[in-house]
């Protein structure tokens, strides 16, 4: 069950999360396929280098299950958020 795990600010939040997530897959339940970190950038902006290199991976089907802090770090701009959430449910990612 392939994951992408999404962080955006905070190292102590992200070690937290990451934590959980490690603990998670040690219990078989989910595949890391890999953490993507905009650390210190705005969710303002959607030409994020790991947001973007989240997109192009969501593209070639690399993950099926997409984690996310806080919502509001994924797209703060709601145009930009109802059409990137609307790509990932196109291609099934949940």
């Amino acid at each position: 069950m392939p994951v992408f795990l999404a962080t955006i600010k905070g190292k102590n939040r992200l070690t937290l999360r990451l934590e959980l997530v490690q603990s998670t897959q040690r219990l078989k339940v989910l595949d890391i396929v890999e953490i993507y970190s905009d650390s210190a950038k705005s969710g303002t902006n959607t030409d994020r280098e790991a947001f973007q290199r989240m997109i192009k991976d969501s593209e070639e089907h690399k993950f099926k299950y997409l984690l996310i802090h806080k919502i509001d770090r994924f797209a703060r701009e709601k145009y930009d958020s109802v059409v990137y959430k609307r790509r990932l449910k196109i291609r099934g990612i949940t």
